[in-house]
């Protein structure tokens, strides 16, 4: 017992009653009586969990029905062959999830294309810039026909040695677009930090910025990148953003950067060859072939922009071990496995709908990264932040120091972020410097 006379494991907060009945999980759990996969009772938790580990073909595909996936699924198609065999997939052995379905990871994230916000990207000192889901949608066809027209195709890698801003999210689905898969490091690391991941994995494409800032002071990109490219024969192209430029200074030199091209010049032959983007509508609109549940997320499509869909398992994601024990190990993740997974812990975990500010203190190179940007297809505001959590920002116009340690409470004030992810870490900080921010 605690001094105050409460048990130690009490919960600090229990939802409302009323909350409890309105939430996604709530409604799925409903959906599931309704369709006669559990008996009709009152919601129950611990019900719908052993529904999961017992009937996981019926669970998935109820999943993948309520949160409305994008994508081809036979209504005759088994959801998983092989289930006896929970263990790493193996293409003999199993288990195969959704064999006959096919699906585009970049299609599903883009499924709105209306004018409310999707990405807002912050820096240290302050509000970087922002795009709506229409900005956001037109800048992805651009940047993989861009790669398209240098010859990225399904199977492909690109990479990222980039801050987290729009343009790691951009490129991302630019290359999940068309297939190729995309793999991401911090731009702290060192040149042998990035080659013992991407030397692996062979990338044609290297995404880069030419600098960051973190702790009030920036930091060059440039040089490293030279040491990553003259080590990795495989990459033919180097497409660098000016970020140093957006945060006030000049760009950098690509001087010896072989393959080397600025973002801009990049992209602009795309479009040019597109020409101006339709005019954002805001329909609820859905658009995929399979079961349409009327209490999913409605989806929104009014671009002409057309996605090859590829098999379920089709590789998304390369990430990395922590390379503790020799080379960080690559660990590929499917498309449609990323997918399912992702919109089942935003929709039924957390709650999240259209109408949420979502943010989660990350690099670009750990998996909460990918975690936070799959938000989009939830149709959520995704708020990116680079740099220090605590460190002095210089406002810009103002040429004065804002105070350091509530720098995210700050952005989460001017954001009105409902989601707010962090670490205990983070939070133990906050606490040490005396931080209260439900009083300022």
């Amino acid at each position: 017992m605690s001094r105050e006379g409460v048990p130690a494991d009490a919960p600090l907060w229990r939802p409302p009653a009323a909350r409890v009945a309105a939430s996604q999980l709530a409604g799925f759990y409903h959906s599931l009586v309704h369709s006669g996969a559990l008996p009709d009772r009152p919601y129950n938790y611990a019900t719908l969990h052993r529904f999961s580990v017992e009937e996981p073909s019926a669970f998935w595909a109820a999943v993948w029905r309520w949160c409305g996936v994008i994508g081809e699924w036979p209504p005759a198609s088994p959801v998983v062959r092989h289930a006896e065999r929970m263990a790493p997939p193996d293409p003999v052995l199993g288990p195969t999830w959704f064999p006959e379905a096919r699906l585009n990871f970049a299609e599903n994230l883009l499924r709105f294309r209306d004018a409310r916000r999707a990405l807002v990207s912050w820096t240290e000192a302050g509000r970087l810039e922002a795009l709506t889901y229409a900005e956001l949608a037109d800048a992805v066809a651009a940047m993989a026909a861009a790669l398209q027209r240098v010859g990225v195709g399904p199977g492909d890698r690109v990479v990222g040695f980039l801050p987290n801003t729009v343009h790691a999210v951009i490129a991302m689905l630019g290359a999940a677009s068309l297939g190729a898969t995309w793999s991401s490091c911090s731009p702290d690391f060192g040149v042998n930090g990035v080659l013992d991941r991407f030397g692996q994995v062979a990338p044609r494409v290297l995404v880069v910025a030419d600098g960051y800032r973190y702790g009030g002071k920036r930091h060059d990109c440039l040089e490293r990148t030279r040491g990553i490219v003259a080590a990795i024969d495989a990459i033919e192209h180097v497409v660098v953003v000016p970020l140093l430029e957006q945060l006030g200074g000049t760009r950098g030199d690509l001087a010896g950067l072989r393959g080397g091209v600025w973002w801009d010049d990049f992209v602009r032959p795309a479009k040019d060859a597109r020409g101006a983007p339709p005019e954002p509508q805001d329909t609820t609109a859905r658009s995929h072939e399979h079961h349409t549940p009327s209490a999913a997320p409605a989806a929104t499509v009014t671009s002409a922009t057309t996605f090859p869909r590829f098999p379920f398992d089709h590789p998304l994601y390369i990430m990395y071990s922590s390379g503790t024990t020799g080379l960080p190990k690559c660990m590929v993740h499917g498309a449609g496995g990323t997918l399912l997974q992702h919109l089942k812990e935003h929709q039924l975990h957390t709650d999240l709908t259209r109408d949420d500010t979502i943010f989660y203190f990350s690099t670009c190179g750990w998996m909460m990264w990918n975690w936070l940007v799959s938000a989009l297809a939830t149709g959520a505001t995704v708020v990116l932040y680079d740099g220090a959590p605590m460190a002095p920002a210089l406002r810009p116009g103002r040429g004065e120091e804002a105070p350091g340690p509530d720098l995210l409470w700050q952005m989460a004030e001017e954001e009105g972020i409902t989601v707010f992810g962090t670490s205990a870490k983070y939070l133990a900080l906050a606490e040490k410097e005396g931080l209260r921010p439900r009083h300022t």
